[in-house]
């Protein structure tokens, strides 16, 4: 069986576990999504790692396309954009900003109980891809990977913000409070150019 499907099953991205809590993620940045259509790419946004040999790899960074095209069929154009750009990498090949659903899928391992989050990433191999990952942006394979502890939950992570003005109110087309990205980018060079 492939890491990615491992990783829906019984992993960091399991079918039930992980939707719940992007929607306790998405309640700390956002409020409490009432919309159904948010419930639906909750559901749906990493079903991609089907059958994938990697996560973050070739194979996994195309992962936002099955989520993208199933909300495409039952919500529009709108939703697929929203769904599929929840991955920094298919925003990047887009030349598209994130949706708001990265920041809170981004979001979820600092909320997740770092037991549980190790649990999962070492039931399913993730663990061993990502140690990996993470010797290679500390200089290669001649540092050794560890697991590191993260920020508590509430404290904002690589520029994720933890709360946000505007909330998604039931029957909105498009939801509010999605540019976040911009928002974020200009708040953060501001801080930068105040210093």
């Amino acid at each position: 069986m492939r890491v990615g499907t491992k990783s829906l099953l019984f992993g960091v991205h399991q079918v039930v576990l992980h939707p719940l809590l992007l929607a306790c993620a998405w309640t700390k940045l956002y409020g409490f999504p009432r919309d159904r259509r948010l419930w639906v790419a909750f559901f749906v946004h990493d079903m991609g790692y089907w059958g994938c040999a990697d996560m973050d790899g070739p194979e996994g960074k195309r992962h936002p396309a099955l989520g993208g095209t199933i909300m495409a069929r039952l919500y529009g154009k709108w939703w697929r954009d929203f769904t599929r750009l929840h991955s920094r990498s298919a925003a990047s090949w887009e030349d598209a900003a994130p949706s708001a659903l990265c920041a809170a899928d981004k979001l979820v391992p600092a909320i997740t109980p770092r037991w549980l989050h190790i649990a999962l990433a070492c039931a399913s191999g993730e663990v061993a891809e990502y140690m990996r990952e993470d010797a290679g942006w500390r200089g290669g394979a001649g540092q050794p990977a560890r697991l590191v502890r993260r920020p508590a939950p509430g404290v904002a992570r690589r520029g994720v913000p933890t709360g946000a003005a505007d909330r998604v109110r039931p029957g909105d087309d498009v939801p509010r409070g999605l540019a976040w990205s911009g928002q974020l980018q200009s708040r953060t060079r501001n801080r930068k150019n105040a210093q």
